[in-house]
């Protein structure tokens, strides 16, 4: 069975594959900026929408130092917003609908998908965070033929290539995960996440290991690895354990599933 493989860095959040939940759920960009129709000045439109994209499933922050996995039930459609010099820009996200054929979806209240930021999107947006993103929850197979941001009288049209993605149905995954039978003192462990794409579309597996008492008092490491069907993505997080360390713990959150471990550390002399 072909795989996929990434490996966490210990210092800071270098992750290979992390461009896989960024950039789409195919692994590449699905778009570049849209253009509104009809094309606004700047003093026509309050803001500037671009750079849609369409995901099973984001990765962001849930307290300042934890991260989590948040999947719909169908797909999420996330768009970046920047805000215009105007007295019309909107208060806050909710201003923003999500049109298909014709039919407005609301956007989904930043709070329900993240406390604080989306991973590859940043933060919210809101009129005193003008830069931000904005949401809409899509059920899988859509069977749409259209779609358009809209907020106010103004419009975007969003790419065939993200169309087509809403009409698809959204994959699925099968979680396996290996954490060390123990932990030493100086002796180095590995945490193993393997997911299978069990569905017949492609899609990217992400989430987050929450390491706990071990470096730090809490640190994320996000990670993200596309996977065509039938194909596994493996996530590997390596470290040793330092002085000093007495009783981490892991906690490992996706849209595939959760897990934790916690251990008593063992000194090399035992």
């Amino acid at each position: 069975m072909p795989s996929r493989r990434s490996v966490l860095s210990t210092c800071g959040l270098a992750l290979a594959g992390l461009g896989g939940c960024v950039e789409g759920p195919t692994g590449g960009a699905e778009s570049d900026t849209v253009s509104p129709t009809p094309p606004p000045t700047a003093t026509d439109s309050p803001v500037d929408v671009s750079t849609p994209r369409v995901r099973d499933a984001v990765v962001g922050h849930d307290s300042p130092d934890s991260m989590t996995a948040r999947d719909p039930e169908g797909w999420f459609v996330l768009a970046s917003v920047r805000a215009n010099e105007s007295d019309d820009q909107p208060q806050r996200a909710g201003a923003f609908s999500l049109a298909l054929d014709d039919r407005p979806v609301s956007a989904v209240d930043p709070r329900t998908l993240t406390r604080y930021r989306v991973d590859g999107f940043g933060t919210p947006y809101r009129r005193d965070d003008p830069d931000g993103w904005v949401a809409f929850e899509v059920s899988a197979e859509a069977g749409v033929s259209t779609a358009e941001v809209r907020v106010g009288p103004h419009r975007w049209p969003l790419p065939d290539s993200v169309v087509s993605r809403l009409n698809e149905p959204t994959p699925r995954w099968s979680l396996d995960v290996s954490f060390p039978d123990r932990l030493v003192t100086g002796e180095r462990f590995e945490v193993t996440v393997t997911a299978r794409n069990t569905s017949t579309v492609p899609g990217t597996f992400c989430g987050a290991l929450n390491v706990a008492e071990l470096r730090y008092a809490y640190y994320p490491y996000p990670f993200a690895e596309s996977a065509a069907p039938d194909e596994t993505a493996t996530v590997t997080h390596s470290d040793s354990v330092p002085e000093g360390a007495t009783h981490p713990s892991f906690y490992l959150r996706t849209q595939a599933g959760s897990e934790s471990r916690s251990y008593e550390v063992r000194d090399s002399e035992q």
